[in-house]
């Protein structure tokens, strides 16, 4: 919209969108009440550790102490959605709970996640593709955001969200993030704290009801 608003035209962009076939939803109905019998009717907490880039991705014992915390505080589940990529270190996040979860990493297709995201009261996440997905399924979504910044224009698009960031000089240092921190500290988000994200998560839990 950028070279159309220099011709006077401001038309805003509308909200994205996904739109879910009926063999998906109902697969993944199935699919929960094969995986957390036990879990029914508990809310879902999903959260996403992995990134496409290691610079973009926020400690996973810190993602597993907001969402014990959370879970704990809720009464849900937590749900760990990536790709095939990312299974270790969904195995470590899950073997830092001690609440009900369901380790989906990897072994569902983008619809598929995409259906069992829908069903999640909130996201947990870093500035990554699940991010996008969750806006644009209507969850509500907290995320971590460390070498890159709203203003590049990756960033929750009109949506229920809580973007949380380090204030540091070095930052943004890419448009997309990188394999390692240019200046080896990787401050962007060692700063970023476990009780800021649990105070958003807080914050953010059950605003998709009352939407």
């Amino acid at each position: 919209m950028a070279p159309l608003r220099c011709l006077g035209i401001t038309a805003p962009l509308p909200p994205l969108e996904m739109h879910l076939t009926a063999e998906s939803q109902e697969a993944m109905q199935a699919y929960l009440q094969q995986e957390l019998p036990e879990s029914l009717g508990r809310p879902l907490l999903a959260v996403a550790p992995g990134a496409r880039w290691s610079t973009k991705r926020w400690p996973v014992e810190r993602f597993a102490a907001v969402a014990q915390e959370l879970a704990q505080a809720q009464q849900a589940t937590v749900v760990v959605l990536g790709s095939a990529e990312e299974r270790r270190l969904a195995q470590e996040l899950c073997q830092r709970l001690s609440v009900p979860v369901l380790n989906s990493t990897g072994k569902l297709s983008l619809m598929h996640t995409a259906a069992l995201l829908q069903q999640c009261q909130l996201l947990l996440s870093n500035d990554s593709g699940l991010m996008h997905m969750a806006t644009a399924l209507r969850v509500p979504v907290v995320a971590i955001f460390g070498p890159t910044v709203q203003e590049f224009g990756f960033y929750p698009f009109k949506a229920c969200a809580q973007v949380i960031s380090a204030e540091i000089t070095c930052r943004p240092c890419s448009t997309k993030g990188s394999r390692r921190c240019p200046r080896g500290h990787h401050q962007c988000m060692q700063q970023v704290t476990v009780a800021q994200v649990c105070t958003a998560a807080h914050t953010m839990w059950g605003l998709r009801d009352s939407s």
